[in-house]
């Protein structure tokens, strides 16, 4: 759910006090007898399901008893447990609680044998069980009463580690493979540092290769930029020659026109840089707008050096007003300093857009590239009422020196929806419905997507050279997952979100701006 859902579900629920008057003290219907089938301790039963008025006796714990009690929130469907032992497996585990009532009380007893173990709560939505939504909360005690555990204000997880028996955990790496790793821990920490982390760690001379790693390219198919790769999946030991010899991409210029037009040009009357357009910015406050189909329905860039470019990029966003069918507008260029130009791309009215929605395409252009090239957006409308509004272009490049001369410059669009589309790398079957928004972004930006299975995932941001810039492994269960990316440190540019799981890669494209 996103926060307005929740908020908008939040109100329904709250009727005043009217639903909780139908529950009596044991969080039941009134009237009703709890069950001693329903996995909960309620009514006078001595543990879950047994003692009390139910038929079974409570069996007695001859070693070490636990009581886990989770106070629910506003949304139990949500909440999830496990117990896990020094090796990682699972001993115990509870949840999701949907069918349980809105702020109820679940409790669990278990009893464990001597060892040390991991209490880990879950939040598939990633905002804890406390306090937006409902003042849910957790205690794990021991059979003296002694907490183990306890909390309620977390993000998506939240681990305790406790022992019996006299033993203390030692932390550290408990994988051999690890550059890192402690033949004395106990209790691994999370801080092994592996061939196949996305990090250059230990003694790797690369990101995952050289050093101990085995593998001096580790894979060409992984959407980073490692080993001795000389572009994304591409160059050195992979078999894919990036287009000619490997490719390094740069970010050539960014503009939100908040601070000017930059390296664009006013086209004339029917071109604009106005306050009076902040409604269709995308960022800030100014856009350009076009109009008509005059000599000065255009916006243009300075003669730009791109000589040493084999490939750029345009990305941007518009929205259109007033676009009749059929009207459009071009992305042309000109590589004999605006001379003459050639068209590129066009977006015509009611088949690549509608008015009042907006896109963000990305546009790949491929050929020879001179020292004086330009390139303009440009209007062909019928008159002054009908506009296309330009914002956030970023122009960056492919350098690489090997292409062959004389090839003529084309394009092609590779995204013209909006932020939900995904440029699939390698496919894997587990991870669909990926969502990005907001996109472009200034700062925080919320990721969703469904997930058919649990799985070990990994989120990798990379820049578009193939640095990773962030990364985060996460134990995610089937079903829909939501978190958030903080691109606030990230810089102004191209970035990509590698979801990675054992059965593949997909990465998708997001701009920062500022």
């Amino acid at each position: 759910f996103t926060e307005g859902q929740k908020s908008r579900m939040r109100a329904l629920f709250d009727t005043g006090g009217a639903r909780q008057s139908l529950l009596n003290s044991n969080g039941c219907g009134e009237g009703t007898t709890p069950t001693c089938d329903d996995g909960i301790q309620n009514g006078d039963e001595e543990g879950v399901d047994c003692g009390g008025s139910c038929p079974n006796p409570c069996p007695g714990c001859e070693d070490n008893e636990v009581t886990i009690t989770i106070n629910l929130d506003n949304y139990p469907e949500e909440t999830s447990w496990t117990v896990t032992d020094s090796n990682g497996g699972t001993v115990a585990s509870g949840g999701t609680y949907g069918s349980q009532p809105d702020g109820s009380t679940v409790v669990e007893v278990l009893c464990l044998v001597d060892g040390c173990y991991d209490f880990n709560i879950f939040d598939s939505y990633g905002d804890g069980i406390c306090c937006a939504y409902g003042n849910g909360s957790y205690t794990v005690t021991d059979a003296g009463g002694n907490t183990l555990a306890s909390g309620g204000n977390f993000g998506s997880s939240e681990s305790t580690n406790f022992c019996f028996g006299g033993t203390s955990p030692v932390f550290g790496c408990t994988d051999p493979n690890a550059h890192n790793y402690d033949p004395n821990a106990t209790d691994d920490d999370g801080s092994c540092q592996t061939c196949t982390d996305g990090t250059q760690n230990g003694d790797e001379t690369g990101i995952d290769c050289g050093g101990s790693c085995p593998d001096a390219c580790p894979t060409c198919d992984d959407g980073i930029q490692n080993g001795d790769e000389t572009g994304v999946d591409c160059g050195g030991s992979c078999p894919d020659t990036c287009g000619g010899g490997g490719c390094s991409y740069v970010t050539i210029d960014d503009n939100n026109f908040d601070s000017g037009w930059g390296i664009w040009n006013d086209g004339g009357s029917d071109c604009r840089r106005s306050r009076r357009d902040a409604a269709y910015a995308n960022s800030g406050q100014y856009c350009i707008r076009l109009r008509d189909n005059t000599s000065s329905s255009v916006m243009t860039t300075d003669n730009l050096n791109l000589a040493s470019y084999d490939e750029i990029t345009i990305d941007f966003t518009f929205i259109a007003s007033s676009m009749e069918n059929g009207e459009d507008f071009w992305l042309q260029a000109s590589t004999n300093g605006g001379a003459s130009y050639s068209t590129l791309i066009s977006w015509a009215s009611g088949s690549e857009f509608v008015n009042g929605q907006r896109y963000f395409p990305s546009v790949v252009i491929t050929g020879t590239f001179t020292s004086n090239t330009r390139f303009r957006f440009r209007c062909d409308a019928s008159n002054n009422s009908d506009f296309v509004y330009i914002d956030d272009v970023v122009i960056s490049g492919c350098l690489n020196g090997n292409r062959e001369s004389g090839e003529s410059i084309f394009a092609e669009v590779i995204e013209t929806e909006s932020s939900e589309s995904a440029r699939i790398i390698e496919s894997t079957e587990n991870i669909s419905d990926v969502k990005m928004f907001p996109n472009p972004t200034s700062g925080l930006m919320n990721v969703t997507f469904d997930i058919e299975e649990t799985s070990e995932v990994q989120l990798i941001v990379t820049n578009i050279t193939g640095q990773v810039i962030h990364s985060r492994d996460l134990q995610i269960n089937a079903g829909e997952y939501k978190t958030e990316i903080d691109a606030s440190g990230f810089g102004q540019g191209i970035f990509f979100l590698n979801i990675a799981t054992k059965d593949g890669v997909i990465t998708q494209k997001f701009v920062v701006v500022r």
